[in-house]
């Protein structure tokens, strides 16, 4: 009887139904319409015509057959192809079968591939189109007096280990395509179970799903009845993998994505954190996001006053040096890394020491500090880059704010800073200490740090 409605529904050959083998299907020449293939019914509510999925195959003639496979209580219906079938393709070939009282899982098999069929049965009863089992989630939170915060945790808990289980069978790269897929399907499974008993209903996989699914839980824009269809996919995914699997000749062809499963689960466990919580843990969840928005606000207020200071242009001095003391900046030269016993000062035309041996009368060659005090002068307005090239640490302080602390034991190597400076002179402040070996220190200009060079004479004051 099974066999005889789904010939008449998919106009399929009554020969081919004899021999209890395959159903031979013709798909209309060209894409069909909404409106063809499925006729509006005045016998159908609004519901049921909204859950219809339109084919997209394009021309060709399908062969489809059904068998039973040992662990999967849906009959498998295979389709005969050397093209790609998406999966709203798959989903009507589903759809066509349920409206005759027969729940499937859609599979789409290479014409090459075909013999992995092989020894299957293909003989349906009538008890194929009612078989089902039930589980008993449903059981479980109505046998049991569960506190509604103590099942939605329960429930989570359960969800948070699937989607858990769905990343690891996503990386498992190596892991077999009939181990992954079947553990995908139990997830997926498990997950609808919850979503179903949510809503009171019991998970029972027979043809009366998908109204059980339209009329309970449809109702809630997260979810479709293509996450049914969806779900048989997978089954028949995970099916079509263990006969590849058995095969000898055949090895499977691709790899089959499971990410959409994964935001499946991820809106079911959403469902349940706001279904089940109660108008107390609605408020408290809402004010624990607001805190959670405001937290980083003075972070944020303290980065953006940082910012301003850090661009905001110096201010330079309000009088400008004599001229005739311009040209040079004052050094002073210690005896010991820490500024311990002034030797001599001398007016330097410039920041810069090299050598390996003493760089002023009296001064050791290691183990000395050196102090320059004077004003700096900025030709324009602009952003600069000073530079502080050191061996071993140096400090630079502008208009009385440090701009460079490199104050430590190192080879030689150059630190800068960008500043924002408007014409005219700043005090500048500039440390080095050297502890063995060559000394070196010289502090550079420019636009950036790629295109500095040393300040010339003119641009530093006081002489003495």
């Amino acid at each position: 009887m099974v066999q005889s409605l789904l010939a008449s529904t998919l106009k399929c050959k009554p020969t081919a139904l004899r021999n209890g083998n395959h159903v031979t299907c013709l798909v209309e020449t060209k894409k069909v319409s909404p409106s063809d293939a499925n006729p509006p019914d005045a016998s159908l509510d609004s519901k049921q015509q909204n859950r219809d999925v339109t084919p997209s195959m394009s021309i060709q003639q399908l062969n489809v057959r059904l068998v039973r496979v040992a662990g999967l209580q849906p009959v498998l219906a295979v389709v005969q192809t050397n093209k790609h079938h998406d999966i709203e393709a798959l989903r009507a070939l589903v759809q066509l079968h349920a409206k005759q009282g027969l729940l499937v899982c859609p599979v789409a098999l290479r014409s090459s591939d075909w013999g992995i069929l092989d020894g299957l049965s293909s003989e349906l009863s009538e008890n194929d189109a009612s078989a089902a089992t039930e589980r008993p989630l449903l059981d479980i939170l109505t046998s049991t007096h569960f506190e509604p915060k103590a099942a939605r945790q329960w429930l989570l808990g359960i969800l948070k280990s699937d989607m858990a289980v769905l990343d690891a069978m996503e990386m498992a790269t190596k892991l077999a395509e009939h181990v992954r897929l079947s553990v995908a399907v139990e997830v997926v499974r498990e997950a609808l179970e919850i979503l179903f008993a949510t809503h009171g209903q019991p998970w029972v996989e027979d043809v009366a799903l998908f109204d059980r699914f339209e009329t309970h839980i449809c109702g809630d824009v997260a979810f479709t009845s293509h996450m049914i269809y969806d779900y048989l996919v997978l089954q028949g995914a995970a099916a079509l993998a263990h006969l590849y699997h058995r095969s000898t000749t055949k090895s499977h062809p691709v790899r089959f994505n499971l990410e959409p499963y994964r935001r499946l689960v991820a809106r079911i466990e959403s469902h349940v954190l706001d279904k089940d919580s109660t108008p107390a843990e609605h408020r408290r969840r809402g004010r624990l996001k607001l805190i959670a928005t405001l937290l980083p606000l003075p972070v944020v207020v303290v980065g953006a006053i940082a910012y301003l200071i850090d661009i905001w242009p110096e201010t330079p001095m309000a009088t400008a040096p004599p001229a005739d003391r311009c040209g040079g900046i004052t050094g002073h030269y210690f005896k010991g890394e820490a500024f311990n016993d002034e030797v001599t000062s001398r007016v330097d035309r410039g920041i810069r020491l090299s050598a390996s041996k003493s760089v002023a009368k009296n001064l050791p060659a290691d183990h000395f500090s050196v102090r320059w005090e004077g004003y700096l002068f900025f030709e324009e307005d602009g952003r600069y880059s000073i530079c502080a090239e050191c061996d071993d640490g140096c400090r630079v302080h502008l208009n009385d704010r440090a701009i460079i602390d490199d104050w430590n034991v190192h080879p030689a190597n150059t630190t800068c800073k960008t500043v924002h400076a408007r014409k005219g002179w700043y005090p500048i402040l500039v440390e080095y200490f050297e502890q063995g070996g060559k000394s070196k220190m010289r502090l550079l200009r420019g636009p950036d740090p790629q295109h500095t060079k040393l300040i010339s004479a003119k641009d530093f004051c006081c002489r003495d």
